[in-house]
């Protein structure tokens, strides 16, 4: 059956739904191809062009990116395209299969298997690189396996990726940390080249009073094994980005009385405006223009905050003097921010604290490149793809001369 939004698609010549989206999804020939019957093909494309087609169906920012900008929004009646890339993407992970590809040129070693280390893989091996996955982890996946829940991502999904790698001759050493147990540099005389795509698996700290304090986690950690975590019966999550989303919502379903506490206004959020609306909805409480000042025995201390406009234009949030206030609860999950945890000294750093690129995603030392998260700062899927397909035509350039 033909989704009824397919048949209003105008399937506009310069399409803001493709221009809106990271990777350059081409919509109306999907769209086409989906209305001529030829679904095999749209899958095709799709998949080709991102091969995490399935998972950003799911997880992706559509009000920011093909669905909030389809001109059928002057209507207000857009094309719900990502749920027709859900009909035609979802299907086609768990069934497609492929054959082994030949190596035919140099070897590439990759560290991190989150979406933008295995895109790079897929892409590479697709061309006939002898590639190698390191992965720290006992699984592959990243942020897919480790940080996004269940109840947005289903893991069968990700596990959908070890196999198709498999196939494709995609070597993968689990449970290998590099800069520990294998340096960068005894891994750079084995291979022609390096792709650093370990994403940002550090949280940032707030740096206020008593935050090392046994009942203050970070959402990273806390995601990874929700299970493992006594959060008392009150819960406080800071921050208003996708984790923090994640975090929220699942401490609710864990049976908390869980409240976010965020500096700035509902509209200031970067986090998916879909998520927040179903945090709301399951019972999540929400405090604005709170601005966390320090950790207590009880609780925490807030002030209250309010917008201003800099000298450079950009919104900030000040804090009103006097306004400071007791806030009890039993636990505080910390979704502020996250960056790179620095496991490979002999690369430079710049000023930001992320791996210095002399020359496009090149780092200090030649033959090694960062890419994904480790290069952009924490993103999304779909931008550590798009940015994995910068990185694997760098490096074929820099390999072939």
């Amino acid at each position: 059956m033909v989704h009824q939004d397919a048949t209003r698609c105008l399937k506009c010549k310069n399409a803001l739904c493709q221009k809106h989206c990271p990777i350059i999804t081409d919509v109306p020939k999907i769209m086409e191809l989906y209305l001529n019957g030829d679904v095999q093909s749209a899958q095709q494309l799709l998949f080709a062009n991102n091969p995490f087609s399935a998972i950003c169906s799911l997880v992706c920012d559509h009000q920011r990116q093909c669905y909030g900008n389809c001109v059928l929004n002057f209507k207000k009646e857009p094309i719900h395209f990502y749920e027709i890339e859900q009909e035609l993407s979802l299907p086609y992970l768990k069934e497609v299969h492929f054959k082994h590809n030949d190596v035919t040129k140099k070897k590439v070693a990759i560290v991190g298997s989150g979406p933008a280390g295995i895109s790079c893989a897929m892409f590479l091996s697709d061309e006939g690189y002898d590639v190698t996955i390191y992965e720290a982890n006992d699984k592959i996946g990243g942020v897919l396996t480790y940080g996004i829940p269940d109840f947005r991502l289903s893991k069968e999904l990700v596990k959908q990726y070890a196999r198709i790698l498999n196939e494709k001759g995609v070597k993968i050493r689990l449970n290998c940390m590099i800069g520990t147990s294998i340096s960068l540099s005894a891994l750079k005389a084995e291979h022609d080249a390096i792709i650093i795509a370990v994403g940002t698996q550090k949280a940032k700290m707030m740096h206020i009073p008593n935050e090392t304090r046994y009942n203050v986690h970070y959402a990273i950690d806390y995601l990874k094994s929700p299970q493992s975590f006594d959060l008392g019966k009150k819960v406080i999550v800071l921050g208003g980005g996708n984790v923090a989303m994640d975090a929220c919502r699942m401490a609710k379903k864990q049976g908390y009385d869980t409240y976010v506490y965020y500096r700035k206004t509902f509209e200031d959020m970067p986090a998916n405006k879909i998520e927040v609306e179903e945090a709301l909805a399951e019972g999540v409480k929400f405090a604005t223009f709170e601005v966390p000042i320090a950790i207590t025995n009880d609780g925490m201390i807030f002030a209250k905050g309010e917008n201003i406009i800099d000298e450079h234009g950009r919104k900030q949030t000040k804090v009103i003097e006097n306004t400071e206030h007791h806030v009890a609860c039993d636990s505080v999950i910390v979704a502020v921010s996250q960056t790179l945890r620095l496991d490979f000294p002999e690369l430079k750093l710049n000023k930001w604290q992320f791996y210095e690129t002399k020359q496009g995603h090149m780092t200090s030392m030649d033959n090694v490149f960062v890419c994904g998260d480790a290069y952009l700062g924490a993103k999304t899927v779909v931008a550590a793809v798009a940015d994995a397909k910068k990185t694997v035509e760098e490096v074929k350039e820099h390999i072939n001369g």
